[in-house]
């Protein structure tokens, strides 16, 4: 039986789970800024052209 680190397959799987943790955490940072920051632009958007057709009731 080999006791070499480089054969030990529990410690292989730990470290390849352990990578897959921190790539999942990661993306899902990833995926919340991009659900805020498209959630900003839309309001931002939203708030604009609610300004605009105030602007146009005004003045006609």
């Amino acid at each position: 039986m080999y006791t070499s680190p480089e054969h030990r397959p529990w410690h292989q799987a730990a470290g390849t789970i352990n990578g897959l943790r921190s790539w999942t955490a990661r993306r899902r940072r990833a995926a919340t800024a991009q659900l805020m920051r498209g959630a900003f632009y839309s309001l931002g958007s939203g708030i604009v052209s609610l300004f605009i057709l105030w602007i146009q009731h005004q003045r006609w």
